[in-house]
């Protein structure tokens, strides 16, 4: 498994911002929205676990496994 801190950093900022908006989380991290949604899609491909529920206007809504592994895993390190 490779997790490159680029899907971490999108995930962590997501998971933070209490809107889960994709566009609002890109802006924070000066990356065009497709790209944000293209490092989450990898990491949910890379743990196999789907971390979002995608809904209608670029809006997300986290998974039960999303909150584990954000708890579990980024948490932890921080």
């Amino acid at each position: 498994m490779t997790i490159k801190l680029i899907q971490l950093k999108c995930f962590c900022t997501l998971m933070q911002d209490p809107s889960y908006s994709v566009t609002k989380t890109a802006d924070r991290l000066h990356i065009d929205y497709t790209a944000l949604s293209r490092h989450i899609s990898s990491l949910e491909k890379e743990l196999e676990i789907k971390l979002f529920d995608r809904t209608e206007h670029k809006k997300l809504k986290q998974t039960k496994e999303g909150w584990d592994f954000y708890n579990e895993s980024v948490v932890k390190y921080q």
